[in-house]
């Protein structure tokens, strides 16, 4: 990081220096995320460049790219853009691993030469499997060595992008990733997601936005000294200042022009002509103009010609257009190259050529007379449809622009194949503009014929864009055009996609008018797939509402269809709903039958989607019978099926399962892994439906943990995230929410809660035990009595979990009527129970319950239970339960064994912290230190300040001796 501060970073010490320290903690293996914000010139890219360099020093990988204003259209271009490099460096063995692993890859890169990936059927889900793919390949780097990836201009940024950026923003805090993201804050609404991509990776809490301000006058004269390589004259300084305003590009394009101009001479000093202040033009868009203006005529028209076609000129093209001879051409790129107006690249075999400076580029392109754009435009389409006629996504640019000027017919083919290139991607973004393009070219040559089918693809790429509003406006009017045609199976599917829309809009009743009218609609027809489609669709909608009746209905619609139509896949469907109704009537034996059908008629379709979430019912229905083990490995099939799928929403539900297992099973720390995995997965990826599920499991872990603050919020922002009718996202927040008031001792609001939640969650032996727990705390025994009578009836065998969980709510019931015998022997079998069955937190509170109950006539045995209660709990990590057995101990009147778990220095310290702490412990000083590990003084310190807060502990002398003993905290 040695040397000379480039010209531009004058004056941006403070900048430089927090820089440093973000570069020595991704080093560390902390992602950070840095936004350099500030207006057009300031210097956001050379500080950006410096930073590169200051991390190139330190061993990154550096990727690096820019958005063109003329590639906002243009899906994943900067993306494309910046990781193309890194894939050609990469040798064969790990390109066949990529190609292998990462088989989304090559929507993006053709160069990687796969097969297309196998479709789902659900754009949503394959978009995600296409930003999964990208940010297993970042990952994939960083493995290597840490990567520092710059992106130049994101306000000109496509939003595809955009997108996969924001995914991949918010997975990297704990990868060696530094993202530099360089925008001009008054045009952060040019693209589409910007602001909510700065926003999101803010509140992730790696991310930190450095703005950059102009430069003080001081820092001005510094400036103009650097650039001139002595001190500048004083009227020079009081007119770079009066002109710049402190902006240090205008400060470099003011210096460099009265140069040229020979306005500012060098002879044994510099002097400035009085004529300077006439000539000086103040803005860097006068700048650029009057260079611009200098410049020949041919030298012009390629400079123009270079700005419209982006980063695709290519010689053959430019020559092409231009008409003019190789000679010549060659000579005017050598005169453009030479002034530093454009570049030049070889890419793929084929020299391009670039502005330099996108302004010039920016500026070039809009002194052009509209129709003298427009005609470029169109000379540029038609030739691109000579030289790459299949490269619509570059073509759609150039008829947009050309407008009136280009051919409709061929416009129109353009911007639909454009538009489905761009859906195929997932750019939905894109895809609506060239929709939305197409759409105003057919009804200005009023083609009726086709414009269903585009209002159709323009109202999916509006919803997935989550903009419900929009895709409702296109589909009803698409859906008026079918019904006038008499079109009725077209209609239904429309009345299908309004049905789903419109519920997620909140409107219930719109939704299910949907459904039954398409049904109603089709009654005269011969049944086919978009009939079952709408029954499936009213299942989902009924299952949603808790209808069993209803739902039952629809899956015997389902059934009879999918025999009809004899399609496995309409009947997997049918099955899954059938199961759902008979598990909610309490017929187990029926619903496992029925989601085995299930599993076994999308294995037979082929539906890998629909055999995962087949596969997950199962694990409900296993869970149901009390096989909590068997419904741990159906959790874990289905989330293993989700990931080859590589679709990460698939995985909310397997998750959230397996952490309540985990939380159950006392494997505290895997469901503290899982359920932060979980819910920053949620997060990144959603839907936003998710999110309050893994809030709500997150709750559960921090309830049985203690820490209730932290549970009582993420509750608050599950209560005010996604709808409470989606029952089946609910009953999670709703039991989360019962936990914490039985913790709080509000008993009664617990028992509403947790008696609140659907039919089928009630059924479940881990939920139903914790209602007999708040009914019995509640005063309600008599309920509780009735919850351990139906927890063993619904027991699978002797020993199995709702047994055990009815023998504990069983003897809790029987002491809170005082009946301490009946208890005893009640809370004994339910420990034994527990402890065959390796649930140690169960059987934890099992033997604190057994404790209570032996205190008035058996305390010898309640003193033993308590003890033992109070070890499992410190060893558990479960401080308010250790509590209240500590208390129970010292009513009893014996002194509470202190039960302390220990921790070596390597699972409490790890990384830059185990270095940073061993070197303080050795005696060094913070900057022996700092000077040892390369790092800043302040850095040190702050990584001492967090160590010292943890251990508990103020000095190194302490710190020493953690190291020594390994122990958790020193006294």
């Amino acid at each position: 990081m040695a040397g000379r501060v480039s010209t531009l970073l004058v004056g941006r010490e403070d900048e430089i220096g927090r820089l440093t320290e973000t570069v020595e903690r991704v080093a560390g293996g902390q992602g950070a995320v840095v936004f350099l914000t500030g207006e057009l010139g300031i210097g956001k890219t050379r500080l950006a460049q410096w930073t590169l360099e200051a991390a190139r020093a330190r061993g990154f990988q550096i990727l690096q790219a820019g958005a063109f204003p003329l590639e906002r259209d243009l899906p994943y271009a900067l993306l494309i853009a910046v990781f193309k490099p890194a894939l050609r460096r990469l040798n064969l063995g790990q390109r066949s691993v990529l190609t292998r692993d990462l088989g989304h890859l090559g929507l993006l890169f053709a160069d990687l030469n796969q097969a297309p990936p196998q479709v789902l059927g659900d754009p949503a889900l394959e978009k995600t499997r296409l930003f999964e793919d990208v940010s297993r390949l970042l990952e994939f780097l960083a493995a290597q060595s840490p990567v520092a990836l710059f992106l130049d201009d994101m306000h000109w940024a496509d939003n595809a992008t955009i997108e996969v950026l924001h995914y991949l923003a918010r997975g990297i805090a704990n990868q060696p990733v530094l993202m530099v993201a360089a925008y001009v804050p008054q045009e952060v609404d040019s693209a589409r997601g910007l602001r909510a991509l700065v926003r999101g990776v803010e509140r992730s809490g790696i991310s930190e936005e450095i703005q950059l301000r102009k430069l003080a006058p001081r820092a001005v004269a510094d400036m103009a000294a650097e650039l001139l390589q002595s001190a500048g004259p004083p009227e020079l300084i009081k007119l770079l200042n009066a002109r710049s305003g402190g902006t240090p590009l205008f400060i470099e394009a003011l210096i460099n022009d009265l140069i040229q101009k020979e306005l500012l001479v060098h002879e044994q000093e510099w002097t400035l002509s009085p004529d300077a202040s006439t000539v000086v033009p103040r803005s860097v868009y006068e700048l650029i103009g009057e260079r611009l203006d200098r410049i020949g005529q041919l030298d012009r028209r390629l400079l123009e010609l270079v700005a419209v076609a982006g980063d695709a000129a290519s010689h053959a093209l430019l020559k092409a257009v231009l008409e003019v001879d190789d000679e010549s051409l060659i000579a005017a790129i050598g005169r453009l190259e030479s002034a530093g107006l454009i570049s030049e690249q070889v890419v793929e075999g084929e020299v391009v050529y670039g502005v330099a400076d996108r302004m010039v580029g920016e500026v070039a392109y809009a002194r052009l007379p509209e129709m003298t754009r427009r005609r470029l435009h169109s000379r540029m389409a038609a030739e691109l449809e000579q030289l790459r006629p299949d490269d619509v996504e570059r073509l759609v640019i150039h008829y947009r622009g050309a407008g009136t000027e280009a051919r409709r017919d061929r416009a129109l083919a353009v911007t639909l194949a454009a538009a489905e290139r761009a859906r195929e991607r997932y750019a939905h973004e894109e895809a609506a503009r060239n929709y939305l393009s197409a759409l105003a070219l057919l009804r200005e040559e009023r083609t009726v014929e086709r414009m269903p089918a585009v209002l159709e693809r323009l109202g999916e790429a509006w919803e997935r864009l989550g903009e419900r509003d929009a895709s409702v406006s296109v589909w009803s009017e698409a859906l008026q055009q079918h019904l006038q045609r008499g079109d009725l199976r077209s209609a239904a599917r429309i009345r299908r996609r309004l049905a789903m829309v419109e519920w997620d809009r909140g409107r219930r009743d719109a939704a299910q008018e949907h459904v039954s009218a398409g049904i109603a609609a089709l009654g005269g027809s011969e049944p086919g797939e978009e009939l079952a489609d709408l029954y499936h669709a009213r299942s989902v909608l009924l299952a949603r509402l808790n209808d069993v009746e209803g739902l039952e209905e629809a899956a015997r619609r389902l059934l009879e269809l999918g025999d009809l139509l004899h399609s496995p896949r309409v009947l997997a469907e049918a099955h899954l709903a059938t199961s759902n109704v008979e598990a909610a009537r309490g017929q187990l034996d029926s619903a496992r039958s029925h989601v085995e059908a299930a599993v076994e008629a999308a294995h037979s379709a082929g539906d890998p989607l629909l055999e995962q979430r087949a596969v997950d019912f199962r694990g409900v229905m296993t869970i149901l019978g009390g096989d909590l083990e068997g419904g741990r490995l159906d959790a874990e099939e289905s989330l293993t099926l989700a990931r080859r799928l590589g679709a990460p929403p698939l995985e909310m539900l397997p998750r959230c399962r397996l952490v309540m297992l985990h939380v159950l099973t006392a494997r505290l720390d895997d469901a503290d892994r899982l359920s932060a995995e979980t819910l920053a997965l949620a997060r990144r990826v959603g839907p936003p439906r998710f999110v309050p599920a893994a809030l709500a499991v997150r709750s559960v872990l921090l309830t049985v943990r203690g820490e209730l603050e932290v549970a009582t919020a993420l509750v608050a922002e599950a209560r005010t995230t996604g709808s409470p009718a989606d029952s089946t996202i609910f009953d999670f927040v709703d039991f989360a929410d019962g936990l914490l008031a039985l913790e709080r001792g509000d008993a009664v609001r617990a028992a509403h809660l947790l008696g609140g939640m659907s039919a089928l969650v009630r059924m479940q032996p881990m939920f139903r035990a914790r209602l007999g727990e708040a009914q019995v705390a509640a005063g309600q025994v008599d309920a509780a009595l009735e919850t351990a009578r139906w927890l063993a009836t619904h027991a699978s065998g002797a020993g199995s979990y709702p047994e055990a969980a009815g023998n504990r709510v069983e003897g809790l019931a029987y002491l809170e009527r005082r009946e301490f015998d009946r208890a005893i022997n009640s809370l004994t079998e339910a420990a034994v129970k527990f402890a065959a069955l390796n649930s140690p937190l169960e059987l934890a509170d099992t033997r604190l319950d057994l404790a209570r109950a032996a205190a008035v006539i058996r305390p010898a045995e309640a003193t033993r239970a308590a003890q033992e209660s109070l070890d499992a709990f410190v060893r558990l990590g479960a401080p308010r339960r250790a509590d209240r057995a500590r208390a129970l101990l010292r009513q009893l009147g014996v002194r509470p064994v202190r039960s302390r778990p220990r921790r070596t220095p390597d699972e409490t310290l790890r990384g830059r912290e185990r270095d940073v702490a061993s070197l303080a412990a050795a005696g060094m000083t913070n900057q022996e230190i700092a000077e040892r590990l390369v790092i800043s003084v302040r850095t040190v310190t702050s990584h001492l300040d967090h160590i010292y807060s943890r251990l508990g502990i103020g000095s190194r002398a302490q710190l020493a001796k953690f190291l020594q003993l390994g122990a958790r905290k020193v006294p």
